[in-house]
């Protein structure tokens, strides 16, 4: 969070500063005067949506409103940021689509590697991709296993005593 101190002069009167703060983008004007400088209060102002001026709040109640309030500007920041993001990688994704007009393996994989729901169908689509894929690897029927994989050289170095 930024914080900004002004000291306002006679010239220029406080709703104007409080329009002026708002317009530059920040959230919320906190409002020290005189008189809650007396009182140990000030007066806390939200300029996000619908403005709302908390008048004579101590200092620990101010902080509590402005936390309070930041949370669920932040929670719709953070929404509008996904829906952006998905919207600029949708533009940039190539077509899903075969020719023949059903989606394509490594699609349906994505869709599965992100945790989205496939129908049976999808679902053995990807199967029977995969087991294509395994028998030409393989060069043989997908029933059968391989023996477990060493990655230990067959001969090991001699190394000098």
């Amino acid at each position: 969070m930024v914080v900004n101190l002004i000291l306002l002069n006679t010239e220029v009167s406080l709703s104007q500063a409080l329009e002026d703060v708002s317009r530059g983008g920040s959230l919320f004007a906190i409002v020290i005067t005189q008189q809650t400088q007396m009182h140990h209060t000030f007066t806390a102002n939200i300029t996000f949506g619908t403005p709302q001026e908390h008048r004579d709040v101590p200092p620990a109640d101010a902080m509590v409103l402005v936390a309070r309030s930041y949370e669920p500007y932040k929670n719709e920041c953070q929404e509008k940021e996904r829906e952006e993001t998905a919207r600029k990688a949708a533009k940039m994704k190539p077509s899903c689509k075969k020719e023949r007009g059903g989606p394509e393996e490594g699609c349906l994989i994505s869709l599965l590697a992100d945790n989205r729901c496939l129908i049976a169908k999808e679902t053995d689509e990807i199967i029977n991709h995969l087991r294509e894929r395994k028998e030409r690897l393989m060069g043989s029927s997908t029933d059968s296993l391989p023996g477990p994989i060493s990655c230990q050289p067959p001969w090991r170095p001699r190394v000098p005593r």
